[in-house]
């Protein structure tokens, strides 16, 4: 079976971003290099590089070791507040990369300290310094 690949372009698709901010991600070391076609010089990606990233988002945290955050490419719909699900699994996860173990009960109450309408990365900013006071 032939191994699977994909260009920068589809590679940003697939993770929700823009082309720009996956060159960002990648010249400040939180996503692999792309390989490269050595007839035209091509980025590309294999699938171990694709699940790598899959598994950078989902931690938010880089091969750098620093916290990566992402906008939602323009036209993309907004999701009710991430928080809306009963469990805040993401909320959870992104905080934990970040340092500071939350149950669902500390996020529910420290979600009703902060602003609505957060996007995501602020969200995670006003939750992460919320639980930090109380701690």
């Amino acid at each position: 079976m032939k191994e699977r690949f994909v260009s920068l372009t589809e590679l940003a698709e697939l993770l929700g971003m823009s082309g720009t901010r996956l060159y960002k991600l990648i010249a400040q070391g939180s996503f692999p290099e792309p390989l490269r076609n050595p007839a035209n010089n091509r980025p590309y990606f294999n699938l171990a590089m694709i699940s790598e990233c899959q598994e950078i988002l989902r931690t938010r945290v880089g091969r750098n070791g620093l916290p990566v955050t992402v906008n939602r490419k323009p036209g993309q719909k907004k999701q009710a507040t991430k928080a809306a699900g009963p469990k805040y699994e993401d909320l959870i996860a992104a905080l934990a990369s970040l340092g500071v173990q939350a149950t669902a009960a500390q996020v529910d109450a420290a979600l009703k300290t902060v602003p609505n309408g957060l996007a995501e990365p602020e969200l995670i900013k006003a939750l992460f310094l919320e639980l930090k006071k109380k701690a």
